[in-house]
């Protein structure tokens, strides 16, 4: 797996500069215009005008020496301002933190710094019932550690690969790229459209790790009733009718949004309505194919809970370079 990983990150320049030869520790060229040092990483504008941000420590030994020599002397055009391991965002307070907003009469979505997106259903230009995130989480598995402490958590170390803040009012295509402070690399694309959002992620893990680790791309349904105060009699009346119906391999099941729940294996697709007004989600799992047991997604919930409290549909990504491809659609 390379390890010379170069970020997308378009922000606004303020001069133009001339293109030059950059090399890797591996060798490979790039001629890219300096625009600055920031931190350990080179900021660089390739020939189609977009920004590369580039760890220092993979560029040869020389141009490593060239960057920071002009970066102390504060040479280039421009700086990046964004925090390491998350995209860039808006500054201003009615999208601060979002990088991308994209609005239909369907629905509305935003690219939120720390990678996950947010989609709000809208019915007449109204946002009704709870938001929908989308997210990747890392995970390694220590199975000698008690059931409580298992699993361990990794962070994203760094975006090699991200749109610029933007407001979109066509149907995008975004890619965003990183690595995980394991080393493990992922590459999101978020195909938004009228109707909804396609999802897939793909990753390739580094060639050693200590522990069985996963990649797991889920989609959250966020609490849909406020529970303060209410007794179980009264959430039963404000959820009566809304329910989700799963389907995969001999799976045909329907579940109430106030029934206590556990897991659902070897799910493929799941239709809810109720919480949207007359607005209904839909949500293809697509099995993963490069394994021969083509292992399906699950329906996840913490035991006992129910689903107007929150659940999460996921996909587990365990083998190197595995893909998973998740579907949303609001109608």
């Amino acid at each position: 797996m390379s390890r010379l990983i170069v970020l997308f990150l378009a922000a606004p320049l303020l001069v133009a500069g001339p293109l030059e030869s950059w090399t890797s520790a591996s060798g490979k060229s790039l001629e890219a215009e300096f625009v600055g040092v920031k931190g350990n990483t080179v900021v660089l504008k390739d020939a189609d005008g977009r920004e590369r941000i580039i760890p220092l420590a993979r560029l040869s030994p020389a141009d490593q020496k060239k960057a920071r020599a002009r970066g102390q002397k504060g040479g280039g055009t421009g700086a990046i301002a964004t925090r390491e391991g998350q995209l860039p965002a808006f500054t201003a307070s009615g999208l601060k933190g979002v990088n991308t907003l994209y609005t239909t009469q369907h629905y509305r979505a935003m690219l939120q710094a720390g990678g996950a997106l947010l989609v709000q259903v809208l019915e007449d230009g109204k946002v009704v019932g709870p938001g929908i995130v989308f997210r990747i989480h890392r995970t390694h598995t220590n199975e000698r550690m008690p059931p409580e402490s298992r699993t361990q958590h990794k962070e994203i170390a760094s975006i090699e690969q991200a749109p610029k803040p933007q407001r979109l009012t066509k149907p995008s295509e975004l890619t965003v790229e990183g690595t995980f402070t394991d080393e493990a690399t992922f590459t999101l694309t978020i195909a938004l459209d009228e109707k909804g959002v396609t999802f897939k992620v793909a990753y390739d893990e580094p060639s050693r790790l200590p522990l069985p680790a996963s990649l797991v791309p889920c989609i959250y349904i966020l609490p849909s009733v406020d529970f303060q105060n209410k007794e179980q009699q009264e959430i039963d009346a404000e959820t009566e009718g809304w329910e989700m119906k799963l389907s995969g391999p001999k799976l045909r099941s329907t579940y109430s949004f106030s029934q206590a729940m556990t897991g659902v294996p070897n799910v493929t697709d799941a239709v809810l309505h109720g919480p949207w007004g007359a607005r209904k989600v839909e949500i293809e799992l697509e099995p993963v194919k490069s394994r021969p047991d083509k292992r399906y997604g699950a329906f996840q919930i913490y035991n006992g809970k129910q689903l107007c409290e929150s659940g999460r549909l996921a996909v587990v990504l365990s083998e190197d370079r595995e893909k998973s491809t998740i579907t949303l659609r609001i109608k």
